[in-house]
């Protein structure tokens, strides 16, 4: 169950920095993360529920193909428009982070939601705080990586508050037991 913490944390840690470099503007990136994850999580929903797909109604798969092409279509047309007047100036996305963010962000709830059904009541709170932490040391894991960076040939050494700061919560995850 550690292994599902720390893996739905890193899951977790991801999916903001990949939507970030998107350049999906905040609302935008809102709905192509929940309707990318939507499409990632539904085969998994469907098929814990028993549900066969040829017993589906054809009219139902219909509609939910051309909702799908009609939301993408959209998002797509989203993508190129521009009301400068209106102050909206949407730059183009670069789908394959948000794709990339989508499907890290689905696979960390996959593990979160199937360690929240398997842990017992005393378990869960450890490995919410060890899910959180690995959370937190993603982004920063990539603050220090950034700030040693060489820039203008100097090289930036993280101070020692950001060091002590991460392995501390490193630690903190280490020592963390779990029955």
């Amino acid at each position: 169950m550690q292994f599902k913490s720390v893996t739905a944390g890193v899951f977790f840690g991801c999916w903001p920095l990949l939507m970030r470099e998107s350049g999906l503007c905040g609302f935008v990136s809102a709905f192509a993360y929940g309707f990318g994850g939507a499409m990632v999580i539904l085969p998994f929903a469907v098929a814990s529920l028993g549900i066969d797909f040829a017993l589906l109604d054809r009219k139902m798969v219909a509609l939910s193909i051309v909702y799908l092409v009609a939301g993408l279509g959209m998002a797509s047309y989203s993508m190129s428009l521009t009301l400068p007047s209106a102050g909206f100036v949407m730059p183009s996305a670069k789908w394959l982070m948000v794709l990339g963010a989508c499907t890290c962000g689905s696979i960390g709830l996959l593990f979160f939601t199937s360690l929240i059904a398997e842990a017992s009541r005393e378990e869960l709170p450890a490995l919410f705080i060890i899910m959180n932490v690995m959370q937190i040391a993603i982004p920063a894991l990539f603050l220090v990586s950034h700030n040693l960076v060489m820039k203008n040939g100097d090289e930036k050494i993280p101070d020692w508050r950001t060091i002590a700061g991460i392995s501390s919560a490193f630690l903190t995850a280490f020592f963390l037991k779990v029955k």
